[in-house]
C-alpha cells in the first residue's frame, strides 16, 4: 500500500510539471490564439446553428421592437377631445401626434340631449354637459358610462364650472346659479338675482369663497359662496357682458377680473369695481374668452367671428395708458402678443391641454363649420398640427388625458329580477344608473333569499286564474 501511494504522488508531480510547462505561453502566441478564436467560434456557430438558437434570436428582436414601441408611445403625445354640437351630439376623439402625422380615433358618438349642447366641464373622472333642454348630464369617463341627469334649471343651461373637484356651479337662462356637491350631486344652494337675459358666464375666485357672474340684464353680480348670498351688483349700462374671468393670484396679487363684451375686453379692479389699464378693442364679435398661463405669462385669450384667436399678455392690459394709447386694437397687437388664424368661420370655443412627454401645451378650437383644429403653442411652432371635420356644427369642446379610462372598472352590475335571481345575459340591459366613487365589495354576490311569506305572495301573483268568458246563444 505504501509503494502504490508513492507512485501516485510521483505521477501527480510529473503531471503538474507538464501542465505548468504548457501554460507558459508567450504573448505573441496568445494574441494569435485570441485572433484565431473568433474565426473558430464563427465556424462552430455556423456549424452548430439550430432552430432553437434562431427562435431565441427572434424573441430577442421582438423584445427590442416592443421596447422601442413602448418608448415611442411614452414620448408620443396622446389625448382626447370631446365636442358638443348644435345637433345635440357628443363626440369623443383620441388623438395621437406622431412625427410623421396625426391619427384621430373615434371613441364614442351619441346624442345624450334632445337639443343643442351649450357647455362642457370636467373634473377628474367626471364630465358634465349642459343643453338647451334644461338638463345636465353626468358621465363617468373612467368607466365610459352615463351616471344620471341633474334637473334643477327651468331654462337653457349656459355655464358649467367645477371647483376643487368637490363643487359644481351651473347657470342658465332662468337667471339662477345652482351650487352642487359632486360627492352625491345634491343642491346645496341657489343664487338668484339676474333677471332678463339669463346668465352668460360665471367665474370662481381662486380662493373659492366668492364668484362673479355676467348676465343678460347688463349687470355683474358678486356672490358669497360661503353664505350663498349676493354681495354686490355692478351695472354696466348699455354694454352687454359676454364673458368674465378672475385673474390668477400667481401673477396678479391685486385680483382683477376681466370682462369680455361684444367688441372689447376691459379689466376691472376688485376693490372699487372700476376699469383699469388699457382696453382691447376688436371689430369681429367676441365668441369665447379665457385666461391661461403659457410660458410663465398670463394671457387673455379671445376667439372671434372671423376665425381668429388672439393671445394678449395681461400685463399689457394692466399698463397705465398714456395719452392717445388707451386702447389696443386687434389689427395692431404688441410684440408680446400673437394671433392664430385657422378657421374660415366663427370660433365658438377652445380648450387647453399640457402634454407631459413633450412638455408642450396644445389647444383645440372648434367652429360652427364643424372643423376641429389642434394647435401647438410652443414658441418655436405656434401652428396647427392636426384638423378633423366632424360634420356637425360644433359649439364647445374640452381636452383631457387619454389614459383616463380604467378597463378593469368597465363591468356591468348584475341586475335582479322580481324573483330575486340574477338576470341572464339575454335579459341584461345596459341602461345607466347612479353610483358612488367607491363600489362595494359585495357587488357580485348573490342576494339573500326571500322569506317564505314573500315567496307565497309572489307565487299567488303568478298563479292567478285567467278570466273565463261565457257566450250565450
Amino acid at each position: 500500500m505504501v509503494k502504490s501511494t508513492k507512485k501516485t504522488e510521483r505521477s501527480l508531480k510529473s503531471a503538474l510539471k507538464d501542465s505548468t510547462k504548457s501554460k507558459n505561453i508567450s504573448f505573441d502566441n496568445s494574441s494569435n490564439q485570441l485572433d484565431n478564436k473568433p474565426a473558430q467560434d464563427e465556424k462552430n456557430s455556423s456549424e452548430s446553428k439550430s432552430p432553437e438558437a434562431e427562435a431565441t434570436k427572434g424573441t430577442e428582436e421582438k423584445s427590442k421592437l416592443s421596447k422601442m414601441s413602448t418608448l415611442a408611445k411614452m414620448t408620443t403625445p396622446v389625448f382626447r377631445v370631446v365636442t358638443g354640437s348644435y345637433e345635440h351630439s357628443l363626440l369623443c376623439l383620441s388623438l395621437s401626434l406622431y412625427d410623421d402625422g396625426s391619427v384621430f380615433t373615434p371613441i364614442f358618438h351619441f346624442t345624450p340631449h334632445i337639443q343643442s349642447i351649450r357647455c362642457l366641464a370636467r373634473s377628474k373622472r367626471y364630465l358634465v354637459s349642459g343643453s338647451n333642454d334644461e338638463h345636465i348630464r353626468i358621465y363617468d369617463l373612467q368607466k365610459r358610462k352615463e351616471l344620471g341627469t341633474l334637473m334643477q334649471h327651468e331654462g337653457s343651461v349656459t355655464v358649467l364650472e367645477f371647483f376643487d373637484n368637490k363643487w359644481l356651479l351651473s347657470a342658465g337662462d332662468d337667471g339662477k346659479i345652482c351650487l352642487w356637491r359632486t360627492r352625491d350631486w345634491e343642491v346645496l344652494g341657489e343664487l338668484k338675482g339676474h333677471k332678463a337675459g339669463g346668465i352668460t358666464d360665471i367665474s370662481i375666485h381662486p380662493s373659492g369663497k366668492i364668484a362673479i357672474s355676467a348676465g343678460g340684464d347688463h349687470t355683474l353680480r358678486l356672490w358669497n359662496l360661503m353664505t350663498c348670498r349676493k354681495a354686490s351688483v355692478l351695472k354696466l349700462g348699455r354694454d352687454l357682458p359676454r364673458k368674465v374671468q378672475w385673474t390668477s393670484l400667481k401673477f396678479d396679487k391685486a385680483a382683477h377680473y376681466v370682462v369680455g363684451f361684444d367688441k372689447k375686453v376691459v379689466v376691472y379692479s376688485s376693490e372699487n369695481a372700476t376699469p383699469v389699464g388699457k382696453t382691447f378693442v376688436f371689430r369681429s364679435t367676441l365668441q369665447h374668452m379665457e385666461l391661461y398661463i403659457l410660458d410663465d405669462v398670463e394671457y387673455v385669450v379671445t376667439s372671434h367671428d372671423n376665425g381668429s384667436v388672439n393671445f394678449i399678455p395681461l400685463t399689457e392690459l394692466l399698463k397705465e395708458p398714456k395719452e392717445g394709447e388707451e386702447e389696443i386694437s386687434a389689427e395692431g397687437l404688441p410684440e408680446s402678443a400673437f394671433k392664430l388664424q385657422g378657421h374660415a368661420s366663427r370660433v365658438k370655443h377652445f380648450s387647453f391641454f399640457y402634454s407631459q412627454p413633450r412638455q408642450t401645451t396644445y389647444m383645440s378650437t372648434v367652429s360652427s363649420s364643424g372643423m376641429l383644429v389642434i394647435w401647438n403653442l410652443n414658441k418655436d411652432v405656434r401652428d396647427q398640427v392636426a384638423a378633423y371635420q366632424t360634420g356637425n356644427r360644433l359649439n364647445c369642446c374640452i381636452m383631457f388625458p387619454d389614459d383616463i379610462e380604467r378597463f378593469e372598472t368597465m363591468k356591468k352590475r348584475r341586475r335582479i329580477n322580481d324573483d330575486g335571481d340574477f338576470l341572464s345575459e339575454a335579459e341584461e340591459t345596459d341602461f345607466s344608473e347612479a353610483e358612488s366613487d367607491f363600489e362595494s365589495d359585495f357587488e357580485g354576490t348573490k342576494p339573500t333569499p326571500a322569506s317564505k311569506s314573500e315567496k307565497k305572495r309572489k307565487n299567488k301573483k303568478k298563479t292567478k286564474k285567467p278570466k273565463v268568458t261565457v257566450e250565450f246563444e
